[in-house]
């Protein structure tokens, strides 16, 4: 909060994901994204539904982003994916090994 003056006098765009309501984020920002704040604190079970709003905010925010430059976007997380994958089958027959040499017991 101490950087939001700096960053408006120098013109740096300011996203914010906030509750409703006024505050000070909200009133500096140039783009709100308002996340749900219904839950009560006195009678909730978790933060369910907070959590469920900022992800659906932020895949919002990231879907918007990619779709900035889809096809260089896509086309590293292919490459990307392809490496992990190589990376993630060579661990899973590791595993598979270290399963045949330490049977479980039943």
């Amino acid at each position: 909060m101490r950087y939001l003056n700096c960053l408006q006098e120098n013109g740096v765009p300011i996203i914010a994901v906030t509750s409703a309501g006024d505050n000070l984020l909200r009133s500096k920002a140039t783009c709100v994204l308002t996340m749900s704040s219904r839950e009560k604190l006195y009678s909730k079970i978790a933060t369910f539904a907070t959590e469920e709003s900022i992800s659906l905010l932020l895949n919002a925010l990231y879907a918007c982003y990619f779709a900035l430059d889809y096809d260089k976007n896509f086309a590293f997380k292919v490459n990307a994916s392809r490496a992990i994958e190589q990376q993630r089958v060579s661990t899973v027959q590791e595993a598979m090994e270290d399963d045949r040499a330490f049977p479980l017991r039943r």
